[in-house]
């Protein structure tokens, strides 16, 4: 008994997609788009009371 390989030839539009997909990851990667890439988010250490602190009132006097 013979077995007949199948082999399915990949088409144009593959190999087309696939140096596309190389080519907008790189892109991706210089504009911080993936997670390798991305540079922790820092925030600036501040005392100042903010408008939202300002609303909610003085922090000194005890609510009640």
């Amino acid at each position: 008994m013979t077995r007949h390989l199948h082999i399915m030839a990949r088409g144009p539009y593959v190999a087309i997609a696939k140096r596309q997909d190389e080519i907008m990851m790189r892109i991706a990667s210089e504009f911080g788009l993936t997670p390798a890439s991305r540079s922790p988010i820092s925030t600036p250490v501040n005392a100042e009371r903010t408008l939202f602190d300002l609303m909610e009132g003085p922090h000194d006097e005890p609510a009640g």
